[in-house]
């Protein structure tokens, strides 16, 4: 069940999960694909307040509105990794990154953390499987796309 709260914080991933491609192959196959594929889900339909959190950086933050818009897809916020240029070494590298920026979307938006709960969606099973590891006492439930648009949200608590 969805629930529309102003304590409960809807986060999607971007790539591959609303539109595009989950691999990286280059920045112009992948951006590409952002306007071709997708999308796959339209939380917007779905009444509730949500955002996208990727791992891309800030230069692709217009691509991303462009796409957005293109496709009826109108989150609340676009959240980008910080620096001009993508800085991760690896792919562990952007899951920390992931995990650190949920949870400083949650203390902004609520100072009180235990009052707030963010659900995190991604095509990646990897992604998904490290930040539920990874939460510490936040209220931090991450979902295959899947399991979302089932409604089934227990399995991961």
């Amino acid at each position: 069940m969805l629930y529309n709260t102003r304590k409960i914080i809807y986060l999607f991933d971007f790539d591959g999960t609303l539109c595009g491609d989950n691999a990286w192959y280059s920045y112009i196959k992948n951006t590409y694909s952002v306007f071709k594929n997708g999308p796959y889900i339209n939380p917007h339909k779905s009444n509730i307040k949500w955002s996208i959190l990727t791992g891309r950086p800030k230069i692709d933050y217009p691509i991303i509105k462009i796409a957005c818009n293109l496709k009826g897809l109108f989150p609340d916020k676009i959240y980008t990794v910080e620096k001009l240029f993508y800085p991760f070494k690896n792919i562990q590298q952007a899951y920390k990154w992931k995990i650190s920026k949920i949870k400083s979307i949650i203390r902004e938006l609520n100072p009180n953390i235990l009052q707030t709960r963010a659900y995190y969606i991604d095509a990646d099973l990897q992604c998904v499987s490290i930040i539920n590891a990874n939460k510490d006492t936040y209220d931090i439930m991450a979902l295959p796309v899947h399991e979302f648009l089932k409604g089934n949200f227990n399995q991961y608590q």
